[in-house]
């Protein structure tokens, strides 16, 4: 199945929300859906977006990502997928089909430079070394939202970033590398 990015909280930045404060934060459901139409032909502002710890899940939310207009910087320590992706971009293989679209990818973060949103995929062992390598990422309003599987991520990442920076999300679908540059998404 597709994966669907639904926007969850109006904007990037800060809202007051029943007395709190809420920020915004994106949501990837496996759905029969393609993308919708608000985010995939006008986003409101195209956010820069790096995906930390770009294997299979993460390839195919940043892939996603792109194809809504956002820029995205796939982050991971597989060179081999690293240069695929920079070669000849990432391929998506989504219910049997591919498709492929130019993404940027690196095995450090500093090339990405300063992004809106890091999205934390790493293997939860990684969680403290991956985020600690990656403060470059960071600037004054950058949010940093785990997707990973497991407890204790957020704690983790709100010791190294703050907890204003933090928000935990779910993911209820999975993904595929099938050569390096190549995913299923969705399995």
């Amino acid at each position: 199945m597709p994966l669907t990015v639904c926007k969850i909280v109006p904007a990037l930045g800060s809202k007051k929300v029943s007395g709190c404060e809420k920020r915004e934060a994106y949501a990837f459901w496996p759905s029969l859906l393609s993308l919708p139409s608000t985010i995939t032909t006008s986003p409101e502002k195209n956010l820069k977006f790096a995906i930390l710890g770009a294997g299979a899940l993460g390839s195919a939310i940043g892939g996603v990502l792109t194809e809504a207009g956002h820029t995205v910087w796939l982050i991971t320590r597989n060179q081999a997928h690293v240069d695929a992706i920079n070669q000849r971009g990432l391929t998506l293989r989504t219910e049997g089909l591919d498709r492929t679209i130019k993404a940027l990818a690196a095995t450090s973060a500093i090339a990405a430079g300063v992004v809106d949103c890091v999205i934390v995929l790493v293997k939860s062992a990684q969680t403290r070394q991956a985020m600690t390598a990656a403060m470059s990422l960071l600037g004054p309003e950058t949010v940093v939202l785990s997707l990973q599987n497991g407890l204790g991520h957020e704690d983790i990442l709100t010791g190294i970033v703050g907890k204003q920076r933090v928000l935990a999300g779910k993911c209820y679908c999975g993904g595929q590398i099938i050569a390096p540059g190549h995913v299923i998404c969705g399995t």
